[in-house]
């Protein structure tokens, strides 16, 4: 939330969030069978290959490599991520029905907390490796930034900056996240105490 009304300050632009954005309406049908086709194509290929989070990594992947082949260059419409991202937001939020007040103003804390040391991680190695490389501050704050993947390559393209540079950043974030949260949960599992740190705040349970 923070980082696009920096960038904003920071370059003196406007960020508009329909920028590259497609609608459902404007897009040819090819578009959406194509969406349509590596969204089931990845869950069978997910499911077959067992990976984490099969239903996001499996059409991810089939995604992928439509798009490196060429053989479509579809977007998903903003109405259908709108309303995945409505979804997936009141999923989440029923999860803490019943949860006291004071667990959630805990949690509130610790992801503020959360917030400034990732952000401060960020500032510092963009800082760094803008100091030995070729790219700026900006890309690099964008593609380091643990905001999320639509977002952040959103303000790169309102900044004409390299769109797939940062784009590729966070993919690659996604999928290391994705892959290695289970082994590393199982590891934590070893030791109880270290689990129930990590897995969820005091007074809520473990899953």
């Amino acid at each position: 939330m923070t980082l696009p009304f920096a960038i904003q300050w920071l370059e003196g632009v406007s960020l508009n969030r329909m920028a590259g954005a497609v609608s459902v309406f404007s897009t040819p049908a090819t578009a959406e069978l194509w969406l349509l086709g590596c969204g089931l194509a990845g869950c069978l290929l997910g499911h077959r290959l067992n990976l984490p989070a099969k239903y996001l990594l499996g059409p991810m992947l089939v995604s992928a490599a439509v798009h490196l082949a060429g053989w479509s260059d579809f977007k998903p419409p903003f109405e259908i991520v709108n309303a995945a991202q409505l979804i997936l937001g009141v999923v989440i939020g029923c999860r803490f029905v019943g949860t006291a007040p004071r667990t959630i103003l805990r949690v509130l804390a610790l992801s503020a907390g959360s917030t400034v040391i990732l952000l401060s991680l960020t500032l510092a190695f963009a800082w760094l490796v803008a100091k030995v490389s070729v790219h700026g501050h900006v890309p690099l704050i964008l593609a380091y930034s643990p905001g999320g993947l639509a977002e952040m390559s959103l303000i790169a393209l309102a900044l004409h900056t390299e769109v797939a540079f940062v784009a590729a950043h966070h993919i690659i974030r996604i999928f290391v996240v994705m892959v290695a949260a289970a082994p590393v949960y199982a590891l934590l599992g070893r030791f109880p105490r270290l689990r129930a740190g990590a897995g969820a705040p005091r007074g809520m349970p473990a899953e």
